[in-house]
């Protein structure tokens, strides 16, 4: 949805723990959807490139919220990608976490209301990126958080079970 004035109130009456977000970041657009075995599923990614004329750098920022409004931040692990165009200097890559990895490892799995994913360098424009979204993640009607979870699990242990039956 296009980001105003009127748009950022609507969000904040809707969901206050966005005001402390939008204090620290200007998005260009808020999203609501949501979560599904997917989004669990899916691993934050980071990426950047640095040079004398570029500087890229993209990826995802994952927050927690809970019931009582605490905004957990970079509670997940992204996987990376680092690098330059300097002579000697080395690209590192990293393995990132499973956001559902994650709510089990904070231990939040009972008392997390909402996912909020950052998205950043959503543009390129003169070797640099800029610019971000926000997606507002919430259950379905009639779900909770742990019932998606449990569901998670469910679903990846019939996967383990069929692969090994073979």
């Amino acid at each position: 949805m296009e980001f105003n004035r009127f748009t950022k109130s609507a969000i904040v009456k809707e969901f206050p723990f966005m005001g402390d977000l939008f204090s620290k970041f200007t998005p260009e657009e808020v999203f609501i959807k949501r979560i599904d075995e997917e989004f669990l599923q899916s691993i934050p990614t980071s990426y950047s490139w640095l040079g004398s004329m570029v500087s890229l750098s993209s990826g995802t920022q994952i927050y927690f919220i809970l019931n009582d409004g605490t905004i957990l931040s970079n509670c997940v692990v992204q996987s990376y990608e680092h690098g330059s165009n300097y002579a000697h200097s080395d690209t590192s890559t990293g393995e990132g976490e499973t956001i559902l990895h994650s709510i089990e490892r904070h231990g939040v799995k009972e008392t997390l209301a909402y996912i909020v994913a950052r998205v950043y360098g959503i543009h390129t424009e003169d070797h640099s990126s800029y610019g971000c979204q926000f997606v507002i993640r919430k259950p379905g009607k009639g779900f909770s958080i742990p019932d998606l979870i449990v569901a998670a699990y469910k679903a990846a242990a019939e996967r383990v079970a069929v692969e090994s039956d073979l």
